[in-house]
This record gives C-alpha cells, structure tokens and sequence, in this order.
C-alpha cells in the first residue's frame, strides 16, 4: 500500500486510510514522511501548518484518496450501500461535468450577509485580481487558511480583494471572530478581509459544485478580465497572484491542469491503474505536486509488477532529483517491499545508501531502509548491523526494536541451521501476512 501525504481538507472528500503501510515487520510503520528529516527544506511556517492539518489543493486531495484506495486493494470510494457485484454491474462511474473551470466567467455572488470587513460586488471589478474562498468555522485547515488570506492582503492589498463565503449562521460566524487565534489576538483581527455567509448556499453551488469540488478551504482566483484563473488550496494560490500580478500566468496551462486531475479522479474511481499512470505522468510533466505524483506512479508500476518501467523511471527521477533523500528513500522501500521477482535490489541499495548519505547516516527511517535492502538480497548480518544504528538513533521506536528482533531471530536461525517449531520463514512481509 502506498505511504500517501493526504491532504488535511474539510468536506465530502474521498476517505483514505490512516496511512498504516505495511513494512513487513511486526508493530510495523511506512517510511518516513519528508517533514520528519532533520535537514529537509522545510519552513517554520510549513510545519505549523503540517502540525495543524495543512490543506493542498482539494482537486489532488480528491484524487489521491481515490488512488490510495485503489493501491490499498479496496473499493473506490462511492456508493458504500452497493454490493461489488451490483457496481461492477453498474458499468464506469462516469464523473459529473464540471459547468466552472479556469477560462470561464466568474458566476456572480450571492450572500445572505457581509458580517466582517467591507462589502463587495456580484462580479469581479474590472483591473483588480479576486480571490474567493469557500470555508468553515469548524474546518482547521479553514482556520489557518485565515492567516495565508492575511499575508496576502499585506502584501497585495492594492491589486487583490480577498472574500470568505461559508455557509454558516451569521452568529456563529461573529462568535468565531471573536475567539483567540493561535497567532495572538482574535481571529477577526488577523482577518483583514471581507467574510460572508452565503445564501441558501447559492454561491456554494455556482463556484464549489459547478467546478466539482467537495473540500474546503477551496480558492477561486480571478483575473483581471473577470476570469477563474485557477482553483486550488490557499496554500498554494501565492506563485498564481504573483504570476496575474506580472502578467505572466499561463491560463491554457492551468485548463490542462484542471481537466488532467479531473481524468486522474475519474480513472481512479473506475480503478483504471493505465489511465492513473497515463494522468500521473502528465501531471508530472507539469510539475504540479510534483513529489506525490511521483510517488503514486511509482507505486503503482510497483503495484502491477512492471519493474523494468518502474526502473527506467526510477533512474531518471534519482538523476533529476540527487538530493532529494526522502525520494530515494521511498524508490529503496518501494522496491525492497515490492512482491514477486524483477524488482532490481542493486537500484534499491543505490538509492537507499544515497538517502542515508545525503543525511550523513543520522536519520533513523532511512537507516531502517538500508537494513531493509540488506536483508532483502539476503544479507541478514548486515541488515542487522544497519538497523542497530536506526534503533541508536531512535531507542524508543517500538517498530524500529520490533524489526531489529526479527533480524536477530533470522541470524540466530542461520547460526542454528534449523528453524524452531511454529515459526514462519521468508521476508518480513510474509510474516506480517502469517500473523506473526
């Protein structure tokens, strides 16, 4: 099953899984997430948005709920009512057409209220960018997004006007206001913006249900021609501002963009791993979620056992990406846990050791998958040299102590040269499988 960083988003969303990758030993985890390495590029400000359940855009969140449930070996998510056999008699979930992407006319806005800031149009002014984000006192990665919408008010203020549409009841949205933020103050004060509550959800409907999208908070950006220019997370609507402010935002490449994801949420709810490969590898020709694109395609070539692809992939990502360490070390752990034969235990080594190295032997998830491959091409002696400094590093992880026993026990196994009565032989993913 795939390792997925699945967006932290409020809504009808797809449910994924709690991330319980099988690693093959017992009390077992997936490999390390990226924002756990010591020297990651990560920001300050991205790990307390981590921390606090930071949303990406919804569009990707929908799909790779949908592909991990695929990779798990699940139903895709749908109609959970319905028998197997009564939704494979129903044919191809065929998704609903979008009436709103990029390129089209921003529909007019109806609120019931303007209950914080200034009052605004139905339709965008002429000359001025238009954000409009679609939230929930209840959602946290709402809440947050509250603090993005403010950094950009300080920083375009003169080009942007910046609107919140929830669905709520005016008074419980003035009683949120009112609440301590986490960043000091009250939550009205750092919204230097306009907040509405929506009329009978009719705007809900016009921007959120026209474009498809079932997570919030969701952003519509409009140009200055009155156009949807984008729609995504706030999280990442900063290079898109920028890119209108500058005259250089490329609107056919954001259509593409549109469309590509809403073929990726559709060949994985049909569970179509070809046309989910087929959109993942244009979507990482566009370079958009570049990381996770990367990850789903790797897994599923992984997955359907088509390791001279996954290979030549492989290579070519480790030699765009050399210091990148947390995907070399996914590349060694996908391969060093894939099933049957072809997988190529020499390109798991290269990258695994590259990963340690780029993180100077100090991180323990990666030195877990060193021993992993180690003990995978059968050198169980050194699997266990490699996981007893995993184990000094994080004395207090109960999966690294669990794996570290299971190398023991396989070491002892070959120094008897019998094997003791009830217990399974093979890999530690076949153990894990026996109920060991």
């Amino acid at each position: 099953m795939l390792f997925l960083l699945i967006a932290a988003g409020c809504g009808d969303g797809f449910p994924g899984t709690s991330g319980d990758a099988d690693r093959g030993t017992p009390d077992s985890a997936s490999p390390q997430d990226v924002s756990t390495y010591p020297e990651s590029e990560q920001v300050a400000e991205s790990e307390q948005e981590e921390a606090f359940g930071q949303a990406w855009d919804p569009g990707m969140a929908d799909v790779t709920g949908s592909v991990e449930a695929v990779l798990a070996g699940g139903a895709v998510p749908g109609d959970d009512s319905a028998e197997p056999d009564a939704q494979a008699a129903a044919g191809p979930v065929v998704m609903r057409p979008v009436t709103l992407e990029p390129g089209m006319a921003a529909p007019e806005l109806d609120v019931l209220e303007v209950v914080h800031g200034p009052a605004f149009s139905a339709t965008p002014r002429p000359g001025r960018i238009r954000v409009v984000e679609f939230w929930a006192t209840w959602c946290r990665p709402s809440q947050f997004s509250i603090r993005r919408m403010h950094e950009v008010k300080e920083r375009m203020a003169h080009l942007v006007e910046l609107i919140a549409i929830t669905t709520e009841d005016p008074e419980r949205v003035r009683e949120f206001l009112g609440q301590q933020a986490v960043t000091g103050g009250t939550w009205g004060e750092l919204a230097d913006y306009s907040i509405a509550v929506d009329r009978d959800s009719r705007s809900f409907a016009r921007y959120m249900d026209a474009a498809g999208q079932e997570r919030i908070p969701c952003v519509f950006v409009t140009d200055r021609s009155g156009r949807i220019a984008w729609i995504g997370s706030p999280v990442e609507m900063d290079p898109v501002l920028e890119q209108i402010r500058d005259g250089r935002f490329d609107l056919d490449r954001s259509v593409r963009l549109f469309r590509a994801r809403r073929r990726m949420m559709a060949a994985a709810w049909n569970e179509d791993v070809q046309g989910i490969l087929e959109v993942l590898r244009e979507l990482a020709e566009f370079r958009e979620d570049e990381f996770r694109m990367l990850l789903m395609q790797l897994e599923l070539l992984s997955v359907q056992r088509l390791y001279e692809e996954f290979g030549q992939l492989a290579r070519t990502v480790m030699a765009d990406r050399p210091d990148d360490a947390a995907m070399m070390n996914h590349i060694a752990w996908t391969i060093a846990t894939a099933q049957g034969r072809g997988r190529d235990l020499n390109l798991a080594m290269s990258a695994a050791m590259r990963a340690s190295e780029k993180m100077e032997h100090r991180h323990a998830g990666i030195l877990d998958t060193v021993a992993r491959v180690f003990y995978e091409q059968g050198d169980a002696a050194e699997a266990l040299n490699w996981q007893k400094r995993a184990v000094q590093i994080q004395p207090y992880s109960l999966e690294l102590q669990s794996t570290l026993r299971f190398y023991e026990r396989q070491l002892n196994r070959q120094a008897e040269s019998i094997q003791p009565s009830g217990e399974t032989s093979g890999t530690p993913s076949e153990r894990k499988s026996a109920g060991s």
